[in-house]
């Protein structure tokens, strides 16, 4: 995320194999509907042959670097004024990353691409590589062959980029950076990433320039799941941790300064935040379904943000806006649609749900009148199911909310924040699948 683009990296077409980029504008409203801001957006059909998972952004040119496995494209990204004008994705590059298919950083205000791999680090000089030309076009490389990649995409080619693209400038065979799975810049020494490891529960903080260990960090029962900084508080790094704990790291020392145990659960990503001043941790759950914001000072939960029976993925913080956005998936759906869904319990007598028939179940009866009930729109979906499986029952956030499919939610925090202004519920059927 930039000062004025939010970018996700995502899958759509057909059963979700197609690489897909969603670039979001944050500096402009959309006035007719406050709960949704996919009208400031656009989206990009990556030319990769499979999912993207990796990216980084140039932001002095507003170049965003993306890559599977076997490669990585750039693309300069220009945000339109809305409306008719979305904006436009031009493909600057594309780099041959076989054998590097882990994270990648881009330094030197985009003169240097590295990415790690099972062979240690490749390292990409922008300044001596071809680009696509001025529409994008240009071949970079041989020909792609199909057969080299194991691709889940339509055989046919359609949207995939065809350059095989350039070579790494430079290949270091490391054990240091060998099968990194996570890096992130280190919070105080820009000439040190701190990487966690595939199927390791290893952290370190690596130097970039002797490609060594520099310091090691102890703590972890599981895989990390993410890493994040603090630019207001240099010393100090979080991880988030598939043992459902979230670390505060003083990076002078080699266990945490603090432990939080979220919930026995994979926490897949969670920030550490100055806001007016003061030190936030947001944990993001997966089983747990929700959002949670500890106050680190007084090492207590102040907020759990309802993520509309989703887990969550990835968590970014807009400190210029005073606004968290949340990147989540939703379990109850797959190829096929919408499963393990029953009818929801919506109160209708406008009674606190405590108060409602003493909390009693009243069962799934759809005529019953104590129950608003919506109705079914033309394809036979309706708004008011609830996941089975869900952690949360309808009545825990005040407003019932289910997703019923993925989505990027904005919680904005302010004084005169309007409770009337909510998400609207995803649409499900009850009993069985249907695409």
């Amino acid at each position: 995320m930039t000062d004025s683009i939010l970018a996700v990296l995502g899958a759509g077409g057909w059963r979700g194999h197609d690489p897909m980029l969603h670039l979001f504008r944050l500096d402009t409203e959309t006035p007719r509907n406050p709960t949704r801001f996919i009208a400031n957006a656009f989206e990009v059909k990556v030319g990769l042959s499979d999912i993207a998972r990796a990216m980084d952004v140039d932001a002095e040119d507003s170049v965003l670097y993306v890559g599977d496995e076997d490669r990585i494209k750039s693309y300069r990204c220009t945000m339109g004024a809305g409306d008719d004008d979305d904006g436009s994705a031009l493909p600057v590059r594309t780099l041959d990353s076989l054998g590097f298919g882990g994270p990648l950083v881009v330094r030197d205000g985009g003169v240097r691409v590295l990415r790690a791999g099972n062979k240690g680090l490749a390292i990409w000089n922008t300044e001596e590589l071809p680009t696509h030309g001025p529409d994008g076009r240009n071949r970079i490389g041989q020909r792609l062959s199909f057969d080299i990649f194991d691709t889940k995409r339509d055989k046919d080619g359609a949207g995939i980029e065809r350059s095989i693209g350039s070579e790494p400038t430079q290949r270091v065979e490391t054990t240091d950076f060998k099968n990194a799975k996570l890096w992130t810049q280190h919070p105080n020494d820009p000439n040190q990433m701190l990487v966690s490891f595939e199927e390791q529960y290893r952290l370190s903080a690596v130097d970039l320039a002797t490609q060594k260990t520099a310091a090691r960090y102890l703590g972890h029962g599981g895989y990390i799941g993410d890493i994040r900084t603090n630019a207001e508080d240099p010393h100090v790094f979080v991880t988030a941790c598939y043992d459902g704990a979230v670390r505060l790291y003083d990076e002078r020392l080699p266990t945490p300064v603090l432990t939080v145990f979220h919930a026995s659960e994979w926490i897949m990503t969670a920030l550490y935040e100055h806001i007016g001043g003061h030190p936030f941790l947001i944990i993001g759950g997966s089983n747990t379904q929700q959002v949670k914001v500890w106050d680190v000072r007084a090492k207590a939960a102040l907020y759990e943000l309802s993520t509309g029976n989703n887990d969550v993925d990835v968590l970014a913080w807009d400190a210029r806006r005073q606004t968290l956005y949340a990147a989540t998936q939703c379990q109850y759906v797959d190829s096929n649609g919408s499963v393990g869904y029953r009818r929801g319990k919506f109160p209708n007598t406008g009674r606190p749900w405590s108060e409602q028939d003493g909390g009693e179940d009243l069962g799934d009866d759809e005529d019953d009148e104590d129950w608003e009930d919506e109705e079914e729109n033309a394809s036979g979906y309706r708004a008011c199911n609830w996941p089975d499986r869900a952690f949360h029952l309808e009545e825990s956030f005040g407003h019932p909310l289910d997703s019923a499919t993925h989505r990027l939610y904005r919680y904005r925090f302010k004084s005169d924040a309007n409770p009337e202004v909510v998400p609207k519920s995803g649409y499900s059927r009850v009993g069985r699948s249907s695409y």
